[in-house]
């Protein structure tokens, strides 16, 4: 039997599915095709409780607000309370990247994103936030995939938009 595959998503991914953000075509294939995984029971989505902070703080209608409060209640779908764990973990990597270069700003909440994924232990990080992009492969040693959502992932419908 095929493992099931755990995806993690940060806000931006919500966000872009759930206001139809301008993407390019293998951007939104693969969003799609991520849905589709999840909503199928082929993978389960994990995501933090501070995602509800960040999507709820765009500017939704309250549809838009109703169709991501019922994608989590999908038995798919797994919200991770921030934990003490989890901030240890955040705290980590921030003082990790700041002791490497000044240069190196990691914000807590991406911190937070990346250590419940990292704890969780997710086969990909999805988001498109180009400050976590750049730790694909390599987060502080992890090897952790951190990547758009894209067609040439494993295939992966949990929303359907049509707002």
């Amino acid at each position: 039997m095929k493992k099931k595959n755990k995806y993690y998503w940060d806000s931006s991914v919500f966000i872009a599915l759930i206001m139809n953000e301008d993407r390019t075509p293998a951007e939104k294939q693969g969003l799609n095709e991520a849905v589709t995984e999840i909503d199928a029971g082929r993978a389960t989505l994990i995501t933090s409780i501070q995602t509800d902070l960040e999507v709820l703080d765009a500017d939704l209608t309250e549809k838009q607000k109703k169709l991501y409060d019922s994608s989590l209640k999908k038995p798919t779908t797994v919200r991770v309370n921030t934990s003490h764990k989890v901030i240890g973990e955040a705290r980590k990597i921030i003082d990790f990247y700041r002791r490497q270069s000044p240069k190196i700003v990691v914000k807590q909440i991406d911190a937070i994103h990346l250590a419940t994924a990292l704890l969780h232990e997710v086969d990909e990080l999805h988001t498109y936030d180009e400050d976590m992009l750049r730790f694909d492969r390599n987060l502080m040693g992890h090897n952790i995939r951190i990547r758009r959502p894209s067609t040439d992932q494993t295939s992966l419908p949990l929303l359907v938009n049509d707002a």
